[in-house]
């Protein structure tokens, strides 16, 4: 049976709006998809990589594994959140951001507010 990453499908956004579009489309059917940047020098429009986190943050999904695809470009899973996963330092400031800017979906609030339930419940 092949890998997880494996199984996941490429996606491609020119902008932050591109990939916020995929995202209200699919979050909630897809398990996860690796979204392929390119780099400056390629001359192709790329999504950043803090604005593909930040818009990821909005609908409950996060960023993991990157991986090479050519001196090109690369490629870095993103997948929804997992209920015990952690928040990193920066990806809290984000999130803060996001909410100021009313940009958090009620997916993404509701994963927040799931996760923060459920870090209060442990011991």
């Amino acid at each position: 049976m092949p890998k997880f990453e494996e199984q996941l499908e490429f996606v491609y956004a020119s902008d932050r709006y591109q990939w916020r579009e995929w995202l209200i489309k699919n979050h909630r059917t897809s398990l996860g998809i690796w979204l392929i940047y390119y780099k400056v020098k390629s001359g192709k429009p790329s999504v950043r990589y803090s604005e593909a986190v930040k818009e990821a943050l909005c609908f409950g999904w996060i960023d993991s594994q990157v991986k090479s695809l050519d001196g090109n470009c690369y490629k870095q899973i993103f997948t929804p959140r997992k209920p015990k996963s952690g928040w990193s330092k920066l990806n809290k400031q984000y999130i803060e951001e996001l909410i100021a800017a009313d940009l958090m979906t009620e997916f993404g609030l509701l994963k927040l507010l799931m996760q923060n339930k459920m870090a209060h419940e442990l011991p």
